[in-house]
């Protein structure tokens, strides 16, 4: 089993971020554990990696300029060296747009071609999302966004067997959803 501890370090009352493996002893039922992993990010920054899935169906029309919107939005945040991102878009088809990338010319480039058009296989899109996350990414701190306005709509993959991939990659999904016909019960 992977086991995750969250801690801070002090010293006279000041957080300590620079922290060593060799600085830490690990037991587990009184027997030492040699191979752990020790990772201390820098407080001021902590690099991310995030695919975003949009819902790329007809019925995006008449939100897409608020997807476009609130993706830029996010990409202005990256510090365009270690920040990254993938863009994703579902309909019909799934359509890996961009790759993960650190250029945000490249992912507003991306996040401006938006194809709204056809119907909405959500769950094919969040698993081409994932996949890319976790194939592509090198930053620890990742995330999938999904943007959705509508059901799924004849997706391949199963809810069930996204959310077990995501599970054990500890790939979190934020959710997004826009308009009436989004079914919210699934997105939570």
């Amino acid at each position: 089993p992977t086991i995750e501890l969250w801690f801070r370090t002090s010293c006279d009352s000041a957080y300590v971020w620079n922290a060593a493996k060799e600085n830490f002893r690990i037991e587990e039922n009184g027997e030492e554990v040699e191979a752990f992993t020790l990772w201390c990010p820098d407080p001021t920054h902590t690099p991310v990696s995030v695919a975003f899935a949009l819902d790329a169906s007809a019925s995006m029309k008449a939100a897409e300029d608020s997807g476009i919107a609130g993706g830029r939005a996010f990409i202005n945040a990256f510090d365009s060296t270690s920040d990254e991102a993938a863009i994703v878009y579902y309909n019909d088809q799934v359509d890996v747009r961009q790759r993960m990338t650190t250029s945000k010319s490249a992912l507003y480039a991306a996040m401006d071609a938006y194809p709204a058009d056809g119907d909405a296989r959500l769950w094919d899109g969040l698993h081409a999302a994932i996949s890319e996350l976790i194939t592509s990414s090198v930053n620890q701190t990742r995330a999938v966004i999904l943007l959705a306005d509508s059901p799924d709509q004849g997706s391949q993959e199963s809810q069930e067997s996204i959310l077990a991939l995501a599970w054990r990659n500890r790939v979190p999904i934020h959710t997004i959803g826009i308009g009436d016909a989004v079914d919210s019960a699934s997105l939570k």
